[in-house]
């Protein structure tokens, strides 16, 4: 342990080294991994961090004042392997049944465990396989040494388990002969005897060292069926730790299994658990009798959980009430259809560390007293792991862990003992390596307070003196050591905590309300409140007591915080220490909360991180501290908003400390003064007050949300130890949590009991999202108080909560029947005192006068959230009966001839309860949108008692109306009170949607019905005395109510003063916002500059002084120049002052002022230029930014602008023709898009032509919009002759749209024109080859892609820090497609890399160049090709056209060919006809074949005739 002496600061730094060791030194030192912290006094190496060998530990303490005083000492340990456990079957089961004809599997080389890896490696060892017949003979032997099953050897009096099968050695098959020779053994079916028990042994010796061996066991039980394997292994594997054939189990732990059943395992109809005490019976046999505990059904769910599930667990109970008994066999029994599984796991109880003694000395002291604890001579076969000191003052229960230590010999420091005697009561728990425990009772010593000390502390930490570290409980405090620091912790938070319970006592024996300066504990009965008034000194001085001991519970808070979390003793202690430091939740700082509920967090995910690697029992009582520690921060986090703390003054003063970020922050929330104003009010205590509550709620939305986490982790840690049926209970002051394990049928009609009668009751019929249909767990919570959300009514409401969670953890959504509800009881704090009722003299009130029906009185209902009304009268005469009548928002009405009421009740004598008071109560669903609500009340005459309230076994139900005035006979007493239910969402809101206000709502307690669950508070407020309108109606003549009118006008004409008083303080606020030049301006200045001068928040922060500057910059400085206004005041708290200085130079460079210093990021100067003769403007803007890394970055921008929308008539006339043209186009296209409809928006030249119509038009507006803007700009110009600043910046930005858009109209048209030359050869090539190779393309470009971006990666990632175009992944893109062009300069490769460099660009170049590009030529070569080859119909009708046009105006000559072309047509066109006078032209040709005929007949007759 580090221990101080000095009167300086006990600041340090320490630092572990750690070095590994050779058989020479010690020189190599290990870097030590993120689970090693090496910066604590202490050092925790958790398991499986170093390897095997011997390591240096040095620490190394150096005075952070004094970094030359250090000092360094070492240890040296050694890391040997851990012994590994051998499993010849899965989870090391006992026994498992088999059939005689099944196969049986043993295989160590899988199932095995080395607790030093996180696989078994079987290749490292060698394997021996043995059998017996298990109770009838021992394992096979030749003179002592065993033979292995496969040994031909015969022993003549064991018998082989094979023997019996034709030749020994059959039977067998030895697995992984290469890599694991007999990792594993099959013992084929046949091979055994049915009905017969064996027991196989598997011998492993490792390769390497053969003086490390294990040995496993394992029975089998061999039947005629076919069984199913069933494994049996512990839950929590740490706590069943092998020994021979049984595994080792510790009295004082629960005892967890599970099993899985491997193979085929449908048809199961029940799983049954016995229980087995076993005798040794090695005298004969050399095996166990195993003999049925008879007890089992008579401890189900007291002793054993699940004896009917594939789960099971035995409490420690059945162990510590059964010492006699040292062997245990847990059977679990699958019963399927056709077979019957049978396996065990076989327990034997690890004795307990013995033969020693535990001492201590001296028998008295203080709290800092140095006691020191012997435990000499204990014993244990394991070795002995720790020894921790418990101590207690008069109940056991509340014990609480004050040290642990490996070695047997330790010392410490106690709390204080019991208040009377000083008597403190101590037990040492002293455990083994297995876990076992034995409890010894020590001496009881005396220990009393050291006040000087405390006192000394107190007066320090509250004076802040620099003095402090010479007391010496700060000395011990900064060790380090988490065993003095949980003590000092303790003892000195046991003290504040008996300080504060009396100081707390003492202020309520004065008069004041307990609710208002504490929370009640949970189960605490309510405190004796006296009835005397308030001492305001007593307050004084509770306040003091109260802050004195917050500042020193801030100071302490830090030194337990620090340290590291080892082993389950340390988040004991650490987290126990924490409980007692937050047990006064009235004294804790928001400081103080923030650390805490950090710790608790980080202690919890560490509970949470070796939950199956610890006991039930540490596990519980860990997660006990924790739970009460979560509850503390949630109480003290919540009492200030909920008004039932008092505000510490360090909160509030820091609160309002101004930021160190105040000057740079510009959004930072502390000087938004719009947060804290509550409206419209900026008074200084307003601000800070608020400002302090708005801190307050952000921890506490912080701390919620943390503690919800811490609550879920706490769960997982525990319910993996809970069995169904089981149930842990943390039930302490502080916290009521309860977890319990369940099935899904349980949970109907189920009664969930709190604390305080605080319980749920689940109704029979609700929806379950759950997927799980075996367990779920319960969680059901009390704190003390309810959080704040958004709604102060739950201020004196304990929160309850359940939750359902599946078996990963996660909540499960609930969901009952509006008609079959949850019924829940919120219990309210005890302390809470109810008001007397109030006395209503209604005797004499005289109501014929004003002929009063009713005697009204009025209350507000107003309320964010849905409450219910109670009602409460007493009646001085208990056998009168009453009428109740009420209506919302308006008076009700009730005689014969009106009935304007919204609800009634008759109080009859027979309804009055034991306390002669008559109840009413109207729900929450009938009070949402209502502000007040007028209730009357009428006492019966006796014809109408005897007509409606004479017995209760006929009640008449009809409404008894008079139209008399009221008589009473008796004065009665009145009490009114709302109460509600409310839930917490998941925005810390409370909401009520869902919730009714049930019946049993009294004053301690609030009944809720509600569909869902979550957590739930209760709302309660008693009204004030209702107003009595029947006596006010009856009393409101003038000349009885003087005081009251007077009062009345005096109060009007002070508002109508104040009202001209605060309009005529308007008016000044109102001279505030004007610019004033200062005085001192000279008008021959030609440079003028505005200044701003804000004047912070701070106190004392405005003046009243003539403020004096110099303005200067690099080139030029103003004169002393001097702020003030003639006509109001400047430089004030909270102002804002601006100023106009005019100078005769323009002051280029600011520096001084602080204008510009070292967080300002930027300046940015903007000017407007103008040239009369062309009528342009340019706007310029400069920027000046400071890199945060040095350096400054300048840029300039300048935007000329021409207003003038026309510069010549040409191009006022081409616009006039373009806007025609698009008005044209916009009827075409409005045409098309009416007859093709969808379909328009499919074709690509729609979309062309609508971008260019959109663009066009939009530029239009533009254009006119500009020659306005122009028209305002120069009227305001020749106004102020220039001598106004001109913002241009709108317009600069609105001209460049103008010109994307005149970019896109442009884009659009020349797109637009291909449409006209579609038809030109060329281009129909061009467009035939792109549709040819498409798909050549797409494959080329992904297999181009990939070689590009392959060598994208490999240039950035080369020659980004040598090369500047390779400085980002687009620059390296770009360099490479300029490379690909072949424009490069190779210079810059050579020297970012003599080799690299050319070797990297030559296969680019290579790759990239002349193969991916020949391949990409050659796909569009060869699509040009085809394209070729197919004949394309020639259409170059823009060809023709033109050529027509042209001779058509002469302005070219046809050439020969074309001149014979002509004629050619020409002849064409006279004897080529069209088809339709195809058959004409067969007449005419048939006729005149005809004609040639008959002429030729004729000629021959004619020849004929002359004799031819």
């Amino acid at each position: 342990m580090i221990q101080f002496n000095c009167d300086g600061s006990l600041s340090t730094t320490t630092k572990w080294t750690i070095k590994n060791c050779t058989s020479t030194s010690c020189s190599v030192e290990i870097l030590s991994s993120e689970k090693v912290k090496t910066t604590f006094s202490e050092l925790y190496i958790p398991s499986r961090t170093l390897d095997y060998g011997v390591y240096q530990l040095t620490l190394t303490v150096t005075m952070i004042d004094s970094p030359n005083l250090k000092s360094s000492s070492s240890a040296y340990v050694r890391i040997t392997a851990t012994g590994i456990t051998a499993n010849l079957v899965q989870l090391g089961t006992s026994m498992v049944t088999r059939g005689d004809q099944q196969d049986l599997l043993l295989d160590p080389g899988t199932f095995s465990v080395d607790p030093d890896e996180d696989t078994f490696d079987a290749t490292k060892w060698k394997y021996t396989y043995y059998c017996r017949i298990y109770g009838l003979y021992n394992f096979p032997n030749i003179q002592g040494i065993l033979l292995s099953i496969d040994d031909s050897t015969v022993d003549p009096y064991n018998p082989s388990c094979l023997s019996s099968r034709s030749g020994n050695g059959t039977g067998l098959i030895f697995g992984n002969l290469s890599l694991s020779p007999n990792s594993s053994l099959t013992v084929l079916g046949g091979s055994l005897q049915s009905n017969q028990i064996y027991q196989f042994m598997v011998y492993m010796e490792n390769r390497k060292n053969a003086s490390i061996q294990a040995t496993g066991y394992v029975l089998i039980t061999v039947e005629i069926t076919h069984p199913q394997l069933i494994a049996v292994g512990c839950v929590i594997s740490p706590m069943c730790v092998p020994n021979l054939e049984f595994q080792l189990l510790n009295p004082t732990t629960q005892v967890a299994l599970f099993t899985i059943c491997i193979g085929t395992c449908t048809n199961l109809q029940n799983i049954k658990w016995n229980i087995y005490q076993g005798s040794d019976n090695s005298t004969t046999s050399n095996s166990t009798q195993w003999t049925l505990f008879n007890q089992t059904s008579s401890y189900e769910n007291i002793w054993f959980f699940g004896t009917n599930t594939s789960n099971f667990t035995a409490t420690d109970q059945l162990f510590l009430n059964n010492l006699q008994i040292s062997l245990w066999r847990f059977e679990v029994v699958y019963t399927f259809q056709s077979a019957i599984s049978t396996s065990a796991l076989n327990f034997i109880i690890n004795q307990p560390p013995s033969n020693g003694s535990c001492s201590i000395n001296p028998l008295n002291g203080t709290i800092t007293t140095l006691f020191t604890i012997e435990c000499p001579n204990w014993y244990d076969v394991d070795g002995i792991q720790d020894y921790s000191l418990y101590a207690w003052t008069t109940d056991i229960s509340q014990r609480t862990i004050i040290a642990f230590s490996s070695e047997y010999n330790f010392q410490v420091r106690l709390p204080t003992g019991d208040n009377e005697t000083s008597l403190l009561n101590l037990v040492v728990y002293v455990r083994d390596l297995a876990g076992s425990v034995t409890q010894v009772n020590i001496s009881s010593v005396n220990v009393i307070a050291d006040l000087t000390i405390i006192n000394d502390l107190i007066d320090k930490i509250t004076n802040s003196s620099s003095t402090i570290t010479n007391n010496p409980i700060v000395r011990l405090l900064s060790s380090g050591n988490q065993n003095v620091v949980g003590q000092m912790i303790i003892a000195l938070s046991q003290e504040f905590n008996q300080m504060n319970n009396e100081n707390l006592d003492k202020a309520i024996s004065n008069g004041i309300s307990a609710v208002d300066i504490s929370v009640s504990l949970l189960g605490r009965q309510n405190l004796q409140q006296t009835s005397i008034p308030l001492n305001e000194s007593a307050l004084i001085d509770y306040n003091i007591e109260l802050n004195s001991l917050a500042n020193v519970r801030d100071y302490l808070v830090p030194f337990i915080t620090n340290l590291l979390i080892t082993t389950s003793n340390s988040i004991i202690l650490q987290s126990s220490s924490l409980v007692q430091l937050t047990q006064a939740t009235n004294q804790l700082t928001r400081n103080t909360l923030m650390f805490v509920s950090n710790r608790c967090y980080e202690l919890s995910a560490a509970l949470y991180a070796m939950f199956e690697k610890i006991s039930y029992e540490d596990a519980q009582s860990a997660s006990n501290q924790l739970f009460q520690c979560a509850s503390n921060i949630l109480n003290a986090v919540n009492g200030p908003l909920q008004g039932r703390t008092s505000t510490l003054d360090l909160d509030y003063s820091r609160a309002n400390m101004v930021p160190t970020d105040y000057n740079t922050d510009l959004e930072s929330a502390w000087s938004n003064l719009n947060l804290f104003s509550g409206g419209n009010d900026f008074s200084t205590e307003t601000i800070e007050r608020n400002r302090n509550i708005y801190y307050q709620k952000q921890l506490a939305n912080q701390i919620n949300s943390q503690v919800t986490q811490m609550i879920s982790l706490l769960t997982s840690s525990l319910n993996i130890h809970l069995n169904i049926g089981q149930k842990s209970i943390i039930n302490t002051s502080q916290s009521f949590v309860s977890l319990e394990t369940i099935s899904i049928q349980s949970l109907k009609d189920k009664l969930v009991k709190q604390v305080e009668n605080a319980q749920f009751n689940i109704p029979s019929s609700f929806i379950l999202n759950s997927t799980s249909n075996s367990s779920i767990s319960l969680r059901s919570r009390v704190d003390p108080l309810a959080s704040f959300g958004n709604f102060q009514n739950t201020n004196l409401s304990r929160s309850t909560s359940l939750s359902i969670i599946d078996q990963n953890g996660n909540e499960v959504s609930f969901q009952a029947n509006g008609n079959n509800s949850i019924k829940l009881i919120i219990p309210r704090d005890p302390n809470l005192v109810i008001p007397s009722m109030y006395l209503q003299t209604v005797t004499s009130i005289n109501s014929t006068i004003n002929n009063l029906l009713f005697n009204y009185h009025y209350i507000n209902i107003t309320s964010s959230l849905p409450i219910s009304i109670h009602f409460e009268i007493h009646s001085l005469n208990t056998n009168l009966s009453y009428l109740f009548i009420y209506k919302f928002d308006q008076t009700p009405l009730l005689n014969s001839s009106i009935n304007i009421i919204d609800g009634w009740t008759l109080f009859c004598p027979f309804n009055l309860t034991n306390d002669d008071i008559y109840r009413y109560f109207i729900d929450n669903q009938q009070t949402p949108g209502h502000q007040s609500l007028i209730f009357g009340i009428r006492e019966l005459n006796s014809t109408e008692i005897n007509n409606y309230c004479l017995n209760s076994s006929s009640i008449n139900t009809s409404l008894p109306i008079t139209s008399e005035p009221f008589n009473f006979t008796s004065n009665y007493e009145l009490r009114i009170y709302t109460s509600g239910c409310y839930y917490l969402d998941e925005n810390n809101n409370w909401k009520s949607d869902g919730l009714i206000v049930g019946s049993l709502t009294n004053h301690y307690e609030t009944e809720c019905l509600s569909t869902h669950l979550t957590s739930f508070a209760g709302g309660f407020i008693v009204l004030p005395e209702p107003i009595n309108w029947s006596y006010v109606f009856a009393n409101a003549d003038f000349l009885k109510n003087k005081t009251i009118y007077l009062t009345v006008i005096c109060i009007s004409i002070a508002y109508i003063i104040l009202m001209i008083f605060g309009r005529f303080k308007d008016r000044k606020d109102i001279e505030k916002l004007g610019v004033t030049p200062l005085p001192d301006n000279d008008k021959s200045d030609q440079y003028y500059y505005q200044i701003l001068v804000f004047t912070g928040q701070r106190a004392n922060s405005g003046t009243q002084s003539k403020v004096h500057f110099i303005l200067s910059s690099d080139n030029d400085e103003t004169r002393v120049r001097t702020f003030s206004d003639p006509h109001r005041k400047i430089l004030q708290r909270g102002g804002i002052d601006s100023f106009i200085m005019s100078v005769p130079n323009n002051l280029s460079l600011l520096h001084q002022l602080q204008w510009i210093d070292s967080k300002t990021r930027a300046v940015i100067i903007q000017l407007t230029l103008y040239n009369p003769n062309v009528a342009l403007f340019t706007s310029v803007t400069f920027l000046l930014e400071f890199l945060s890394a040095s350096g400054i970055h300048s840029s300039a921008r300048f935007e000329p602008l021409n207003f003038y929308v026309f510069t010549s008539l040409t191009q006022l006339i081409c616009t006039i023709i373009y806007i025609c043209f698009i008005i044209y186009f916009l009827i075409i296209e409005i045409k098309l898009l009416i007859k093709l409809k969808l379909e328009y928006f499919y074709e690509f030249w729609s979309v062309i032509q609508i971008g260019i119509i959109s663009c066009s038009i939009t530029s239009i507006i533009i254009y006119i919009w500009r020659f306005k803007e122009y028209n305002r700009l120069s009227s305001l110009f020749r106004e102020t002759n220039g001598y106004v600043y001109i913002n241009l910046q709108m317009i600069v930005y609105v001209d460049d749209v103008l010109t994307s858009l005149l970019g896109f109209c442009c884009f659009f048209g020349t797109i637009k024109f291909i449409k006209f030359i579609r038809f030109n050869k060329s281009l129909r090539i061009f467009v035939q080859t792109l549709k040819y190779v498409t798909k050549d393309i797409i494959s080329f470009s992904f297999m181009f892609s990939i070689v590009f971006m392959s060598f994208l990666s490999l240039f950035y990632l080369l020659f980004t820090s040598s090369i500047a175009s390779c400085s980002s992944l687009l620059s390296t893109a770009q360099m490479l497609f300029e490379i690909t062009l072949m424009s490069f300069d190779a210079t810059d490769f050579t020297g970012a890399d003599p080799f690299l460099g050319p070797f990297c660009f030559s296969v680019f170049i290579i790759i990239v160049v002349f193969i991916c590009l020949s391949m990409f030529i050659s796909i569009l070569n060869d699509g040009f090709h085809h394209v070729e080859e197919t004949p394309i119909e020639d259409q170059q009708i823009l060809s023709y056209m033109l050529k027509k046009f042209l001779n058509w105006t002469h302005l070219r000559r046809p050439n020969v060919e074309e001149l014979y072309e002509i004629q050619d047509s020409r002849m064409r066109s006279q004897y080529v006809d069209p088809i339709e006078n195809f058959p004409d032209k067969i007449d005419q040709l048939l006729e005149a074949i005809d004609r040639i005929y008959i002429d030729q007949k004729k000629e021959l007759l004619k020849l004929k005739r002359a004799g031819v």
